[in-house]
């Protein structure tokens, strides 16, 4: 087992690595970017003479930023500009999730914009475009200050879990409340993500790929305040000793500055919150405990800006990635640092300002030119001041050429502007920037067809994609992905995050099943317009085909839907609010065969009529039972009132007898006999009123019945007249059907 390395140890390998880094300061890597910096901004080259010409050209500013609008269009005008893919058809929701937080954290939690344009711009110009990506957990320290406040609340305020308030001051007023001022901490960590200047950053030289995540050391070398380095943690103390009167300019920041030596910065050494520390940090893998494992450690370094050798140790810390994305805009195989867009134009700035200068020389002597005189015969004062009608004093007979002789030279050859339009070219060929037209006719560009000025455009522009997609795949998918890390492995808060313009709140400690995610950049492999000139022959060819009756054999009509909606796309625009995909329409009932159909309706109207007649039949039946049972009832109930009839004729005349015997005036009544006379009566009334209940019970039951046999008689003229009037409608369709048929065949 390996031994544990001390973290002295630990330090002094970090200082020897910064000291023999790429990109170190004062080294070749750095003296090339500030050489570009000084092409971008038109410094002099050194060897200017004076009365000469010292006009300096601008192709690395120009080509840099021809280059930059196309490839800021190309990252900022999509939806996403990493997306996440899902791993399997249950990861789709998910992946969109985690694709629409990671992009909320690039673009709205920090200077999206801002990062990318200095991003681009890095790679463009200085040979790598750095992004540090990082957890930011340090407290935010600052003041608060509230009027009439209950106790209740401020003691509410100071129990907030993601804020530590500590009363500074406090006022209790007369009604019982409270003016309060706090001292706040905020305890809310974030993803940071800031552009790193290319001087500040250094890498091992034997670094073999632009990503950092393949090599054993990196650093970060920036200035700090006191004040931000006691917001970091730092005891004060331990700051005051740190040295920070070490800040020596160096060429490429000098060159950044635009500014020469003499133009030193303003130092607030005088003030100690605002005196500057550099401070480093290298990230480098070693074994430090002597597992035989090497482990990711963060050193931080204080002091020794130039040279590493006097820097201080602040801290040891292990950490799970190397912070920083990277990238080139033109690669170099098995190299860290690739080639940028100045160094591929600086030598033709140069040609051509020397080139320019001679011409400009040239012009400024044919405006100007020499003159041989005789100085005994000329007016040496009138020859030296130059003016349009001014006029030249001389002496003697002869005629003025004698004594006044212009020195002819040598014109402006043509090959000059040739070689101005060779260079030219020479720099569209080596970076697609340039006259997106050449080689076409300019003197009748109104004549030419547009599809082909747009093919000529996209193939000048093939190098700047090329250099879009290196940028994106090595240097956005690394920014996405170590976002995607921190996620998972310090944002335990929920986020609230606009999610298909819903907002919801998403935890990504929930991801962590995703850490092998691939990553999809939003940039296109064909330009807009070559899309669109596709799309346009696509939909011509289409709707030849539909012409010709291919309508639903060659070309379907969600493959018609498809060609529009991706140029509502390519437009930006929502495609499902101009069009609609056919395959989501109900299809339409299939339409019967006429013959078919009326054969169907025959066969109803027949049983229709089969069923009237039954009907009728039922109907008939039923009348003709419901009148003999009216004949029975009316039988039952007559001999009924007949036989009530008889009864009461018989006790009517049993009551004549009864009266008989007791008006006899010689006998005296006997009781019994009044008492049967008395009963007779009342069997009298009784049987009176069943005759006559039975009398209304045969009206009643005559009245229903003849009810029923008018309503049976109703029903079966009615079903008779529906049956007819039926078969006439279904006939009368069928014919109109038949009709419509013929005339759309005919059509």
């Amino acid at each position: 087992m390996a031994t544990a390395i001390s973290d002295e140890q630990i330090a002094s390998i970090c200082r020897s690595e910064i000291d023999s880094a790429s990109g170190y300061a004062g080294g070749e890597i750095s003296n090339e970017r500030a050489e570009a910096l000084n092409y971008y901004y038109g410094e002099p080259y050194g060897d200017e003479v004076e009365g000469r010409s010292q006009v300096v050209t601008r192709e690395v500013m120009e080509t840099v930023e021809w280059i930059l609008p196309s490839l800021a269009r190309i990252f900022t005008d999509a939806e996403n500009l990493v997306e996440f893919t899902p791993t399997n058809p249950d990861d789709v929701s998910q992946a969109k999730l985690e694709t629409k937080v990671s992009n909320y954290v690039y673009w709205k939690q920090n200077r999206g914009f801002y990062n990318t344009y200095t991003f681009l711009k890095d790679a463009l110009l200085s040979k790598t475009g750095i992004l540090k990506i990082y957890w930011d957990d340090s407290d935010k320290e600052s003041k608060e200050k509230y009027e009439n406040l209950t106790p209740m609340q401020v003691e509410a305020m100071q129990m907030d879990p993601n804020t530590e308030r500590e009363v500074l001051e406090l006022e209790e007023l007369e009604n019982g409340l409270v003016n309060v001022t706090f001292k706040t901490i905020e305890r809310n960590g974030q993803i940071r993500i800031e552009p790193v200047p290319p001087e500040e950053f250094g890498i091992a030289r034997y670094a073999r790929t632009p990503y950092t995540e393949d090599v054993n050391f990196c650093y970060h070398r920036t200035q700090k305040t006191f004040s931000e380095l006691v917001q970091m943690g730092y005891s004060p103390d331990v700051i005051r000793t740190l040295p920070f009167d070490d800040d020596v300019q160096t060429e490429e920041e000098l060159a950044r500055r635009n500014m020469s030596d003499e133009q030193e910065p303003y130092d607030y050494v005088s003030e100690e919150s605002m005196r500057m520390y550099w401070i480093s940090e290298c990230y480098i893998n070693v074994d430090r405990d002597g597992d035989d494992i090497a482990e990711l450690l963060r050193v931080t370094l204080a002091g020794g800006h130039y040279t590493a050798s006097s820097a201080r140790l602040l801290g040891i810390e292990e950490v799970d990635i190397m912070p920083f994305a990277t990238c080139s805009p033109i690669l170099m195989p098995h190299k860290f640092y690739g080639l940028s867009i100045a160094d591929l134009t600086m030598d033709l700035q140069r040609i051509k300002s020397v080139l320019l200068r001679q011409m400009l020389d040239n012009t400024y002597l044919a405006n100007n030119t020499r003159t041989a005189v005789n100085d005994t015969h000329v007016n040496m004062d009138d020859l030296l001041t130059s003016r349009p009608g001014g006029v030249v004093r001389y002496k003697g007979e002869g005629a003025a050429s004698q004594y006044i002789t212009p020195i002819p030279h040598n014109a402006l050859p043509n090959q000059a502007f040739n070689m101005m339009e060779y260079l030219d070219d020479t720099r569209k060929q080596r970076t697609g920037v340039g006259d997106e037209v050449a080689g076409l006719d300019k003197n009748s560009l109104s004549s030419i067809n547009p599809g082909v000025a747009a093919m000529a455009y996209d193939a000048a522009r093939m190098k700047i994609e090329l250099i879009a997609r290196i940028l994106a795949e090595v240097g956005f998918k690394s920014v996405f992905k170590i976002i995607h890390k921190l996620l998972l492995t310090h944002q335990d808060i929920p986020m609230m995050v606009n999610v298909g313009n819903q907002f919801a709140m998403v935890n990504p400690a929930d991801w962590k099943d995703r850490e092998n995610t691939s990553v999809t950049v939003g940039t296109g492999t064909v330009s807009k317009e070559k899309k669109m000139i596709a799309l346009e022959t696509i939909m011509n060819k289409q709707q030849e085909i539909v012409k010709n009756g291919g309508l639903g054999t060659i070309v379907m009509p969600h493959q018609l839907y498809q060609t529009v909606a991706d140029m509502a796309d390519a437009f930006g625009l929502p495609s499902d609010q101009y069009f609609t995909d056919p395959r989501t329409v109900p299809p339409k009932p299939p339409q019967p065969d006429v013959q078919q159909e009326l054969a169907i309706a025959h066969s109803k109207a027949l049983a229709m009529d089969a069923q009237s007649k039954l009907l009728q039949v039922q109907v008939t039946a039923a009348k003709n039972e419901a009148e003999s049972s009216l004949k029975l009832r009316e039988q039952e109930l007559t001999a009924q009132s007949d036989r009530i009839k008889h009864n009461i004729e018989i006790e009517k005349m049993r009551l004549e007898q009864m009266q008989a015997e007791t008006q006899s005036e010689e006998k005296i009544a006997s009781l019994g006999i009044q008492i049967d006379k008395n009963e007779t009566e009342e069997r009298i009334k009784e049987m009176q009123l069943a005759l006559q209940e039975n009398t209304e019970t045969q009206k009643r039951e005559v009245e229903i019945f003849k009810a029923k046999i008018d309503s049976l008689t109703k029903l079966l003229q009615t079903e008779a007249k529906i049956s007819d009037n039926q078969q006439n409608r279904d006939m009368n369709m069928l014919k109109d059907q038949l009709q419509k048929d013929v005339s759309d065949g005919e059509t």
